[in-house]
């Protein structure tokens, strides 16, 4: 079987649903750490003998909880999406199967009519 007629058996529809999704999670959470990091942490970050508020602590500790939240929804999604790429790949496995049981009937039942029209 080529490569070809493989990849029409994988459930593209699929991929290209959830595919944006995890993409988009991922760049919110991307735009977030850089904002987080970026521009916060050099002003929030304390020189030395510096101390830091107590609502400077809970602002971080919100958005790190936050972060934690959309990183969860993003496994979510990606574990989600291997799962039935996983589903996709075993009903492929069983059709290749099926497949090569037929071929090989039918190479049998050709060569018994050869072998049939050869002795009358």
């Amino acid at each position: 079987m080529s490569a070809i007629s493989l990849l029409t058996k994988i459930p593209w529809d699929k991929i290209v649903k959830y595919g944006p999704i995890i993409i988009d999670m991922a760049e919110r959470i991307y735009d977030k750490l850089k904002d987080a990091l970026g521009g916060k942490s050099q002003s929030a970050s304390p020189k030395k003998g510096a101390k830091i508020s107590v609502e400077a602590l809970a602002d971080r500790v919100k958005e790190l909880e936050v972060n934690e939240l959309q990183q969860a929804e993003l496994v979510s999604n990606m574990a989600r999406q291997s799962g039935e790429l996983s589903e996709a790949l075993q009903i492929i496995s069983k059709r290749v199967l099926l497949l090569s049981i037929l071929v090989a009937l039918a190479l049998l039942t050709s060569l018994v009519c050869i072998v049939l029209i050869v002795l009358k």
